[in-house]
């Protein structure tokens, strides 16, 4: 007999505990509901709450509440649709600005402490002026001593980072000869142009590479699209200028700026 009592007594306390957590939770959505500005919300909960309720009253607070939420969200999807925007402006590269300088750019880096013995920071000297391969980008990488966008790790970056929205025209810095076109996981696809004498212009990170190998190419023609392909973390191209194998800064050696 105690054992029934006891159980008895027991679902007495469940029940009489959920009651409770009912009234607290009614206690609470009335409280959320008084701090809202929805005269909506707090007209339809008067009429809930009114012993004369009719049907129509009903009907009308179904259509309030059903207004209330396809509003809000309405707004979500609106806010939704501009965050996809905006990530594709981002991504097109629509206008560079300051804000982007380090933002788009990539590409492998020498990991040393000094110049390496494949790179040098003297002025290389050229009878033939070589033009920028990017007409309206900006600069967000130069070439030296910089932290790798990528890997975090200091090291020495060879060429010049040009940002650009996608799609953009790479035009040969000097005429040439296609030498070698491909695509790899850390300079994307890219190209090579061989000017004579040993001087060879790079280009990597392109989205379509427009120049076929072998093809003879003056100066300003298109030969590839800037893209974000390999290591890079927006649109942009990575730029090098060769002489016998040495790596020069490009930057004093363009004859034009971005």
């Amino acid at each position: 007999m105690e054992n029934r009592n006891d159980m008895k007594k027991s679902k007495k306390d469940y029940y009489s505990a959920v009651i409770i957590c009912q009234i607290v939770l009614c206690i609470l959505l009335l409280l959320a509901i008084s701090f809202f500005k929805t005269d909506a919300l707090k007209n339809s909960y008067k009429i809930l709450m009114s012993k004369n309720i009719t049907t129509e009253d009903f009907t009308s607070l179904v259509v309030s509440v059903k207004d209330y939420f396809t509003d809000k969200s309405s707004l979500v999807s609106a806010f939704s649709k501009k965050q996809t925007e905006e990530a594709e402006v981002t991504d097109g590269m629509t206008e560079l600005t300051e804000e982007t300088t380090e933002a788009f750019s990539g590409g492998e880096d020498i990991i040393t402490a000094a110049v390496p013995s494949n790179c040098s920071i003297c002025v290389l000297k050229l009878t033939a002026p070589i033009i920028n391969p990017i007409e309206n980008g900006r600069y967000t990488s130069l070439f030296g001593f910089r932290t790798n966008p990528i890997t975090g790790e200091y090291g020495f970056h060879t060429g010049l980072d040009i940002a650009a929205k996608k799609g953009t025209r790479i035009r040969a810095a000097l005429g040439g000869k296609v030498t070698k076109t491909g695509e790899d996981s850390k300079a994307g696809k890219y190209i090579y142009l061989a000017h004579g004498d040993g001087l060879v212009t790079f280009y990597c990170h392109c989205s379509e590479i427009i120049a076929q190998t072998g093809a003879v190419i003056r100066q300003g023609e298109t030969i590839a699209l800037v893209g974000s392909t390999g290591w890079s973390t927006g649109p942009h191209l990575h730029f090098e200028v060769r002489k016998n194998n040495i790596r020069y800064n490009p930057l004093l050696i363009l004859e034009d700026d971005c």
